[in-house]
């Protein structure tokens, strides 16, 4: 069995967005189970919050080092942990190690903070990348399906297959 661990960052102001990932993520593992594949979803909420001798967000850090991919969602506000996150995940990346895939999604619209936008406007050159952007959950979700169905093609050929517009499993 194979297993894709992915990362969840964003803001709790985002929570709805998490719990219809997580929706989409427990619909997928219905499909992909069958077929050796189970999609592990990793919510800050979900890991264990006792008291240790790191601070917390190390502690969750350490865990997003161990995820193939990493999802960070951006609303109105750039979270201090979030970015956080964003930073842990991009400085592995570079280095060549998890999370293999990094995906940054903004919603939009809304009415977002002056450091928000800056970061926005600064993201092109800061990255060398551009981010993505969803009006509402299906396009993000589709969006982040047609991403995995293309990792998936890269990562895992014999498992499901894009050819001709049909899918091949």
């Amino acid at each position: 069995m194979k297993t894709i661990k992915v990362f969840l960052a964003s803001s709790d102001e985002l929570k709805d967005e998490r719990m219809h990932v997580a929706d989409l993520f427990n619909e997928l593992n219905d499909i992909f189970l069958p077929r050796g594949l189970y999609l592990q979803l990793v919510k800050w909420e979900k890991l264990d919050s006792s008291m240790g001798p790191k601070h917390k967000q190390e502690e969750y850090n350490e865990e997003l080092k161990t995820c193939e991919m990493c999802l960070v969602l951006y609303w109105t506000k750039l979270g201090e942990y979030t970015g956080e996150e964003l930073t842990t995940a991009y400085s592995e990346l570079k280095e060549g190690r998890n999370p293999r895939k990094l995906y940054v999604f903004f919603k939009e619209p809304g009415d977002i903070t002056p450091e928000l936008q800056a970061f926005k406007e600064s993201f092109a050159t800061e990255y060398g990348h551009f981010y993505c952007k969803f009006e509402n959950v299906d396009s993000m979700r589709l969006h982040f399906l047609l991403q995995l169905e293309a990792y998936q093609n890269n990562e895992m050929k014999e498992l499901v297959k894009v050819e001709d517009s049909k899918v091949k499993v």
